[in-house]
């Protein structure tokens, strides 16, 4: 049986996919079936796809990360979804500033395939695996 979840890799080149590579090589069972779903349907989605390498806490409501951007396209002032390294939402958030390149230099929109910084704040309530966010995409209200 073929997984469609497979061929994420394939579409992405084989790029950032530790977890979801460490997710394959697990034992089988129901919660990483799940999990390897949620992040396939993640992959899937329209819109904008990005891979957090790294969170961190700026002050009370606010944050910075650094991403690679994988799909479409971010800008400052945009609504936020957080999803930790199982696919499931952790947070939502707006993007305060952008920040292309290892150089940063300041940007207003993402740009595909490019490495860079995000400074954003966050809204409560967040889970406990907030920080540990893996995914993050645009909010929309379709799901």
């Amino acid at each position: 049986m073929e997984r469609n979840y497979d061929k994420v890799e394939q579409s992405n080149g084989g790029k950032n996919m530790r977890f979801f590579e460490y997710l394959k090589k697990q034992e089988p069972s129901k919660e990483n079936e799940e999990a390897r779903k949620r992040i396939y349907k993640l992959h899937q989605l329209e819109g904008s796809l990005t891979y957090i390498e790294r969170m961190e806490v700026i002050e009370e409501g606010k944050g910075s990360m650094e991403v690679e951007f994988v799909r479409g396209e971010l800008s400052e002032g945009m609504t936020l979804c957080f999803y930790d390294n199982q696919g499931k939402e952790s947070g939502r958030g707006e993007i305060l500033e952008i920040y292309i390149g290892k150089g940063e230099d300041k940007g207003r929109f993402s740009e595909q395939g490019n490495k860079g910084k995000i400074i954003f704040e966050y809204w409560q309530p967040v889970t406990d695996r907030f920080w540990n966010s893996q995914y993050l995409k645009e909010f929309t209200l379709e799901k």
